[in-house]
């Protein structure tokens, strides 16, 4: 077991505040208040052995970051919240639930095209049996048998980056639901007449698109590494 080292008990060990309950967490090497956990990027997994130096080179490059996104401007918008933000003349994307028109209300990560590795797209597909009452027997099963399905359609794009190597998202706020027969509304082999369900899917794929054409297109420079 990893030993737990302490700068004082209940204080951040970047900022020295006190690290209340609400959103604060603790690593081997101490205690993160809440204030510098919501600094740390989305995708960023902070592990329970992370050191205090890459915690702090972290935090830096979130700053680093929030500079860029005063010249960020997306011409291409696909779904919404969470959003992927296009920028063709900058060569940059960003994923964010709440990046505007004017002004960005949070600080996305700002990624160049050239960061692409691969976007994927995945149906996760929940279902439950219904049934219904009957005198003397309880809960039965229809005839033929009945189904609720619950659908998270997913977007995964992998990227070349010091901090993360993975951006996943879900697009549907809450999980889709489809009932009926099983050979009428499993996804498997059939087509889900749902208009929440196509949108969804049709929006993964878009983006799945427009990303891997994005980065088909960079053209690798000599920046040297990925900021």
């Amino acid at each position: 077991m990893l030993e737990q080292k302490r700068t004082e008990p209940g204080r951040c060990i970047l900022c020295g505040a006190e690290a209340t309950s609400f959103g604060s967490r603790t690593v081997a090497a101490g205690w993160l208040c809440g204030e510098c956990t919501g600094k740390m990027s989305p995708w960023f997994r902070c592990r329970q052995d992370i050191t205090e130096a890459e915690l702090r080179a972290h935090l830096a490059y979130r700053e680093e970051n929030r500079g860029r996104l005063s010249g960020f401007r997306p011409t291409v918008r696909v779904w919404r919240g969470p959003t992927l933000y296009l920028d063709d003349a900058r060569r940059q994307f960003a994923v964010s639930d709440a990046l505007v028109k004017e002004f960005p209300t949070e600080n996305p990560d700002i990624l160049d095209y050239r960061q692409i590795l691969q976007c994927d797209t995945e149906i996760e597909e929940h279902r439950t049996e219904l049934k219904r009452f009957s005198p003397g027997l309880g809960r039965i099963s229809y005839r033929p048998k009945r189904y609720e399905y619950r659908f998270n359609i997913w977007v995964r794009i992998l990227v070349e980056h010091p901090f993360f190597h993975e951006m996943r998202f879900c697009l549907n706020r809450r999980p889709l639901i489809v009932r009926g027969y099983d050979v009428e509304a499993s996804v498997k082999g059939k087509v889900v007449k749902n208009r929440d369900y196509q949108s969804c899917v049709s929006a993964a794929a878009e983006m799945r698109d427009v990303l891997l054409k994005a980065r088909d297109a960079a053209i690798p420079d000599e920046a040297g590494p990925f900021p």
